[in-house]
Parts: C-alpha cells; structure tokens; sequence
C-alpha cells in the first residue's frame, strides 16, 4: 500500500506514530510504501549490493561481539549507532538482527545515503532516533516479526 504526501498530511497523528516507527524525522516523507512479506535474506543482499547502510542502533551495554568492527557513525552514553558495512554483511548479522529485534534500545534500518544527514540519538529507550537532512533519500525500516518493510521516500 502506498501513501502519499498528502495523504501523510492528512493523518490524525505524527506519520511515526500512526506507523509505529522506530524513528522520528524532521521532515514528513513524500511517500510511504508497506511492503508485505519480503523474502529476508533477499532483500536485506540485494540492498546492501546496491551501497545502502545498514545502520544498528544498539545499547552500549549490550554485548555485541559479531558487530565490533562495524563502524561506529554516532554514540552518546547509553546508545550507539553502528554502521555495517558491506563487506561484513552476512547471515550471522541478519540472525543478530532476528534474534534482537526486540530489544529494548535496539534499532535498525537501512538508508540510501548517509553523507549529509544528522543522526541524533535518544537519551533513554522511552525516546526514538530522531534523523534529520533527509533530501534525496529512502530509508527502510524493517520489521522482521511481522513480516513486512515500510520504505520512506524523500525527495
């Protein structure tokens, strides 16, 4: 199902609330699309071949020992934000991301572009990654559980 911008303006909330997203940004997206049942491991290569970021949000006391040499693109003292690259994409990484999906504090994503964009993360799990400078973008929030993406579009 596709939303456009109009539309997203026209909710009765927030577009991150009424989608129950995992994060909040600073401008309202010119589409959403809900993608139903995705084949995985599929999508999750394909994206990665085509230089998305796949970026985790993680609490910095939880252990994450498959992600220690992934880039870190942003951290304060409860949280940080972890880059994985192409290259150490794997299916160790996309059983992480199963097995954790739940955890509180834990988040991720995969984006289009980085260069550019603000990441601000939040001080408690009781808050979201705020994300800002989202010109010419997509992100692709998963949901792994539920079987189903949900694609933001910016222009």
């Amino acid at each position: 199902m596709y939303y456009s911008k109009k539309e997203i303006e026209h909710m009765e909330d927030r577009y991150e609330n009424e989608f129950s997203l995992s994060i909040l940004t600073d401008r309202i997206p010119e589409r959403i699309c809900e993608i139903e049942n995705p084949n995985w491991k599929e999508f999750f290569y394909n994206f990665m071949s085509q230089n998305y970021s796949l970026l985790i949000q993680i609490p910095n006391m939880f252990p994450k020992k498959i992600l220690m040499k992934e880039k870190i693109i942003e951290n304060n003292e409860y949280f940080s934000l972890l880059n994985v690259s192409k290259e150490s994409f794997n299916d160790k990484v996309l059983d992480f991301l199963v097995e954790n999906e739940y955890i509180n504090g834990f988040n991720f994503f995969l984006i289009k572009r980085i260069t550019n964009v603000d990441f601000s993360l939040p001080l408690s799990t009781m808050n979201r990654l705020e994300i800002k400078s989202l010109k010419d973008n997509d992100i692709y929030i998963t949901r792994i559980d539920l079987n189903e993406i949900i694609k933001l579009e910016w222009k």
